[in-house]
């Protein structure tokens, strides 16, 4: 069986352009959820999904969080997103 492409089509250009926020990058930025309760809101479609980096260890796209706060505050100003 051949080993599969991890890369295959993947822009490797926009790869290097993202950057990945920990638990303790979204705790930095004010999100402070339980992980119970954050494992809800991505279940639910309210909070964005992670990208799974492990077993254990999961990372958001910074502009998945940036979109999200983004959308609370269009809501909360009574604006479309």
């Amino acid at each position: 069986m051949a080993k599969a492409n991890l890369l295959s089509g993947v822009d490797v250009r926009k790869v290097k352009k993202m950057r990945l926020l920990s638990r303790a990058d979204l705790k930095s930025r004010g999100i402070t959820f339980e992980d119970t309760q954050l494992r809800e809101l991505v279940k639910i479609g309210k909070f964005p999904k992670p990208v799974k980096m492990g077993l254990r260890r999961n990372a958001w796209l910074e502009s998945d969080i940036d979109a999200w706060i983004a959308r609370l505050i269009a809501e909360r100003d009574g604006v479309a997103a």
